[in-house]
């Protein structure tokens, strides 16, 4: 009888490895769309438009070289030119979304931004920028991980759940808010919340 109950769990477990292959229990996290939507709207949307996507690409963790490689161009194309308040937000936008891919070869061109614009709000930017390109390094390791990415799982939820599991208060806080803006249905983002509310609740009593 022994015998028998060892040889259903061994033919069970050898099962349940052919049945789950390793693509099927675990995915990489695709954000090719998200990044395809950006690209778009920095080549031909509305200027506020286009503020408002250099925004949501600063708190992204993509780093994709396509989409870094537009904004790098736009900046060295345009940081030069006076089109008005907007312009000058647009551009300012631009040096801190370009820091957020923190990849090193975009350092020079803030660093020629700094030595040349006469605009003190867009040197502002550009020293800021600068100086979080580590920062934003490691916030993209945090958002890219592909641990927690699943076939059928929305590679935001993905995000949303690195966020809320890393170390950094700033990306917990950032996740939260994000969770209260849109309906997501993914248990697991709620189970993360959870465990978190009744951990801080434990250990401030």
């Amino acid at each position: 009888m022994k015998n028998f109950v060892a040889l259903l769990m061994v033919n069970g477990l050898l099962a349940a490895f052919l049945f789950f292959t390793p693509t099927e229990i675990n995915a990489s996290m695709d954000r090719s769309k998200e990044v395809r939507q950006y690209i778009e709207i920095l080549n031909s949307g509305t200027l506020s438009r286009q503020i408002d996507a250099a925004k949501e690409i600063t708190r992204s963790g993509l780093s994709d070289p396509e989409l870094f490689d537009l904004i790098n161009t736009q900046l060295l194309d345009n940081y030069l030119q006076s089109r008005g308040t907007d312009h000058g937000d647009y551009m300012a936008w631009l040096c801190k979304a370009l820091a957020s891919s923190g990849l090193d070869k975009y350092k020079p061109t803030l660093k020629k931004i700094i030595e040349t614009t006469k605009d003190s709000k867009l040197e502002r930017y550009a020293i800021q920028s600068l100086e979080k390109f580590e920062e934003y390094a490691e916030i993209n390791k945090i958002i890219s991980d592909e641990g927690n990415a699943f076939p059928d799982r929305d590679p935001e939820v993905t995000k949303i759940i690195n966020m809320l599991k890393s170390d950094m208060m700033e990306l917990k806080r950032d996740a939260a808010k994000m969770v209260t803006r849109k309906d997501y249905s993914d248990p697991a983002i709620y189970e993360i919340i959870n465990d978190d509310l009744l951990a801080g609740y434990t250990s401030a009593t």
